[in-house]
């Protein structure tokens, strides 16, 4: 934010003409009201303010005019600058600034030469009515072109430019300005080894602290703009990694059960458990080896084929909470009753294998376009699990039941489900 810019100049008629300057539209509105409480709180007095010339430039220059209701001349006008010679005035002030050195000279009882005033105030220049620069600070000769410092009196506008206020820069105007702060900004031209153009920073003002606090302010503001930018980035990438997190969990977990994934995870060791009784079922397809042998099938129709068929049983494994342990080939293998021991394991896997039945109807055969046939076999009793190999480590099953459960469907009929005495118990 730029802060607005005012100055005033007068009529003959004894209206006040206002310049206002911001590059901020829609606030000359505001203006209107602050100069009527201005006078009327400080001048006691009332006032008519009207927009003499809307805002014309890219500066927003609009002038007011402000007249004093009641009011028929100037003479009369509280509002009035002072009508006085300029040149009167800046001999009075020579004069008056004489005497003030003459009687600070007795108090001190010495003087101060030119080199410690130019070490009191580095940063100031002095200029004639020619508006030409006599004399200047230590520190604008540090930074202005050796051209400036040869001490030969030089045009201000050659170094300078006028930010504030915004008007005719002459010795006239500064002289009737002579209470407004005036901001001035060194040309690239004029600057040694062609630093980055400053403004000339007013040292024993307000406006030295109100330029330091908006920088403060500015490079705070940027920190924290950067520190939500940083945050927000933060943000998105511990949800993309929270995601990734979660489709490796799924994966994992549809590979090993969860508790020995977990451990696995923490490079935990796995032992070996033994099962007293759960309930195997294992499931193939008729005729596959014949279906794998036929050179007019193609191998991805196959591919396609296992895969829609073992989705479905995918699905079914989970919906009826029974674990699958392996797919080799045609064949698909489940248990229940492990790595959760439950008592209704067989029921569980029964419902399975008539699910599995239900859903082979669903998948054809890419030869002859027919539902394929399976045949299933279950048995209960009890078996050891545990996790084998490091590199794509498996969670297997090993007993006789695993083997019993196997013989159970080898010996089954093409769309039956061959269960052993011990289940059916």
């Amino acid at each position: 934010m730029e802060a607005p810019s005012f100055r005033c100049t007068e009529t003959p008629d004894g209206t006040l003409l206002l310049h206002y300057y911001s590059r901020r539209q829609g606030l000359e509105h505001i203006v209107i009201g602050i100069v009527k409480a201005v006078a009327k709180e400080m001048l006691n007095t009332e006032v008519a303010v009207s927009v003499n010339q809307a805002r014309s430039d890219d500066h927003g220059h609009v002038v007011f005019a402000i007249r004093e209701t009641g009011c028929n001349s100037a003479t009369q006008s509280k509002l009035g600058l002072q009508t006085f010679d300029l040149n009167t005035v800046a001999d009075k002030q020579a004069a008056q600034l004489f005497d003030n050195e003459k009687a600070a000279k007795k108090r001190r009882g010495r003087g101060i030469n030119l080199l410690s005033f130019c070490k009191a105030f580095p940063f100031h220049v002095m200029f004639d009515r020619k508006m030409n620069i006599t004399q200047s600070g230590v520190a604008m000769i540090r930074i202005l072109n050796e051209r400036f410092t040869t001490g030969n009196p030089f045009p201000f506008n050659d170094a300078f430019d006028l930010d504030r206020p915004r008007m005719e820069f002459s010795f006239e105007s500064v002289l009737s300005h002579i209470n407004t702060v005036f901001i001035v900004t060194v040309k690239q031209s004029a600057l040694r080894f062609g630093d980055t153009p400053a403004p000339d920073i007013p040292v024993h003002d307000a406006t030295r602290d109100l330029i330091f606090m908006s920088q403060a302010r500015r490079a705070e503001r940027e920190l924290v703009e950067q520190l939500e930018e940083t945050s927000n980035d933060l943000k998105k990438v511990e949800s993309k990694l929270t995601e990734n997190k979660k489709r490796t969990d799924d994966l994992l977990h549809s590979i090993l059960p969860q508790e020995v994934a977990a451990k696995l995870r923490l490079n935990q060791p796995v032992p070996a458990e033994n099962y007293k009784l759960v309930t195997i079922l294992f499931s193939d397809i008729v005729g596959f080896t014949a279906l794998c042998s036929d050179d007019k099938i193609v191998p991805m129709d196959i591919v396609r084929m296992l895969n829609k068929l073992y989705t479905y049983f995918d699905m079914l494994s989970g919906m009826n909470d029974v674990y699958k342990v392996e797919t080799i080939g045609d064949a698909y293998m489940v248990v229940g009753g492990l790595p959760k021991p439950c008592d209704n394991h067989a029921e569980k896997v029964a419902h399975m294998a008539c699910s599995m039945m239900e859903a082979s109807r669903k998948v054809l055969s890419p030869v002859d376009k027919t539902p394929l046939k399976i045949r299933i076999g279950i048995h209960s009793g009890s078996v050891m699990a545990g996790v084998v190999g490091k590199m794509m480590p498996r969670y297997c099953l090993f007993g006789s039941t695993v083997t019993l459960a196997n013989k159970m469907e080898s010996g089954s009929k093409p769309g039956y489900i061959n269960v052993s005495y011990e289940t059916k118990r």
